[in-house]
């Protein structure tokens, strides 16, 4: 049985079946997963990186995407999203927020707290997914 070490921000995100995934990824030889639920009827992701450690594996955030539609009045929760994300990415009729990892727990919380959808996909992640992520990217 692989044991996890898992960051505080992670474990407070309480992500169904995260276990399950990260087995998978390290199984297969990956480093990353990205988990996704709703939340305001926004679609937020959760990027995850799971590395070994002396017989163990630590598990820790990356940050998080959240995809808007364009036509989005200008609320405050996109107020912050502007403000707390390092790239914006446009594609068909959409809005990808990159928001990285010092941010990603109090947004999460704006956004998710008091809503009780479950997290709707979990896969593997390629390290170009990521690049947002990575120190070039903040």
């Amino acid at each position: 049985m692989t044991r996890y070490i898992i960051e505080e921000a992670v474990e407070k995100m309480n992500i169904d079946g995260l276990e399950s995934i990260l087995d998978e990824a390290i199984s297969l030889g990956y480093n990353y997963v990205k988990t996704c639920r709703i939340c305001r009827g926004w679609k937020l992701c959760v990027y995850i990186a799971v590395e070994p450690v002396n017989g163990e594996h630590r598990v820790s955030l990356m940050g998080l995407t959240i995809k808007i539609p364009y036509k989005e009045e200008l609320r405050d929760e996109v107020k912050m999203l502007l403000k707390f994300s390092t790239t914006i990415i446009g594609c068909e009729g959409t809005a990808l927020f990159y928001i990285p990892r010092q941010y990603s727990l109090g947004v999460y919380y704006s956004l998710c707290s008091g809503e009780r959808q479950a997290w709707i996909e979990s896969r593997l992640v390629e390290p170009e997914e990521i690049i947002h992520f990575t120190e070039e990217g903040e």
